[in-house]
């Protein structure tokens, strides 16, 4: 089966529905964030602090090709928020299956208020500027996504049709 690639805004619930998915189905889990701090060895926020969103999203891009070249099948991904709607990345989408994670924003702002993980796109934000970011997002999400669901039941109904369809 191609790999699984779930997008959707930061806090959405894409690291958690991928460890669990990869557990079920006995995948591999892949969180590119995690990739990035890995291979830059610094976190995310000190990347967007010392390099800026420009250098962050460069990085972004070459890990995500890195990972679907050296393993093309059978990995559940969790992408950064921001990696989707990044037009250099979008041959690479074609290669995965994109399953736009779309929970209701109420729930993701309880879920930022909650994270001990800083989100530099929006730490010093108000949540009206928060909600514009997610509107923005949400519908180039949609577009480029292969299936949409709101949680991580629906993902693993949509997969045994996936696995069906393989």
């Amino acid at each position: 089966m191609k790999n699984i690639l779930l997008s959707g805004f930061m806090a959405s619930g894409k690291t958690y529905c991928g460890k669990m998915l990869a557990e079920k189905f006995c995948k591999n889990f892949i969180d590119i964030d995690q990739e990035i701090e890995k291979k830059t060895s610094m976190n995310i926020s000190a990347i967007f602090l010392q390099y800026g969103e420009e250098q962050f999203r460069k990085i972004e891009t070459e890990i995500f090709f890195s990972i679907i070249k050296e393993k093309p099948a059978d990995c559940i991904i969790a992408a950064g928020g921001g990696l989707v709607i990044n037009p250099e990345n979008f041959s690479g989408l074609k290669k995965c299956y994109n399953i736009f994670l779309n929970p209701d924003f109420s729930l993701i702002i309880q879920r930022l208020n909650k994270s001990k993980t800083k989100r530099p796109k929006v730490e010093n934000l108000e949540l009206k500027e928060i909600k514009k970011i997610f509107e923005e997002r949400k519908e180039k999400y949609y577009h480029l996504a292969d299936y949409t669901v709101n949680d991580c039941n629906e993902i693993i109904e949509l997969m045994k049709n996936l696995k069906n369809m393989d």
